[in-house]
């Protein structure tokens, strides 16, 4: 698996082509290099859908329900949104639904992945074995598509995936973002599909904390993604 790094983590991915070149099957994991043994690290990530007469004119943006009906209340004013866009999302985390729980952190404490292919994840944290300290690394599955391709129109996915540490006792569960991968995949107008070189950075986009800000107004606690921009910028 391509191996992308940073100071705190690494990034590892795993790409293919499926549904004869309208979509990817992604898999991202993310390790922490400091992990907080009573911490989680949860992968959230964006997801902008854009398609036009050629890939040098993406001149339309266009909706992208997911698992779901689309909930037009997350989307930005650019197009972006978090990316658990069915209307009864409220874990941000991607492919994860939140336990039962009176609690912030009980609900991100016994979050579970769908275990679909294609819409599963999982949260990173630390095991303790007989002699030491063990992290399992966070985890998504994805595989977008668009199957209902129009001939002649090129179309573009993007997503930007980001790593958050969420800590039992700090104020609102903290939120330090220890590392960010931004991935895609596009299609001419001749259907050649081409997957996107991931690249890494340290910090999210402004699109993402856009987003990620609008996600939490509208989920309000029950499904706020732990942080804010002057945290997940600093």
């Amino acid at each position: 698996m391509p191996t992308y790094y940073l100071t705190c983590g690494e990034f590892q991915t795993e790409s293919a082509a499926i549904l004869g070149g309208k979509g990817i099957s992604m898999k991202v994991q993310f390790m922490d290099f400091i992990p907080e043994p009573d911490g989680l690290i949860a992968l959230v990530q964006t997801i902008k859908c854009t398609k036009g007469a050629n890939l040098q004119t993406l001149t339309e943006n266009y909706p992208s329900g997911g698992l779901g009906k689309r909930n037009d209340d997350i989307w930005t004013g650019e197009n972006w949104a978090i990316d658990a866009p069915g209307e009864n999302r409220f874990c941000p985390a991607f492919g994860m639904t939140f336990g039962e729980s009176s609690s912030s952190w009980g609900r991100w404490s016994s979050a579970k992945g769908g275990g679909v292919e294609g819409s599963d994840g999982d949260l990173g944290h630390v095991t303790r074995g007989p002699n030491s300290l063990v992290f399992v690394p966070a985890m998504l599955h994805d595989r977008p598509s668009r199957q209902a391709a129009e001939k002649d129109v090129a179309f573009w996915h993007r997503f930007e995936t980001v790593a958050i540490r969420i800590l039992k006792d700090a104020p609102h569960l903290g939120g330090d973002v220890r590392g960010v991968i931004h991935w895609g995949y596009h299609v001419d107008e001749a259907g050649t599909q081409t997957i996107d070189v991931p690249t890494v950075s340290r910090r999210p986009s402004q699109q993402w904390m856009d987003a990620a800000e609008l996600w939490n107004s509208v989920k309000g606690i029950r499904g706020r993604i732990p942080g804010q921009s002057s945290v997940w910028s600093a």
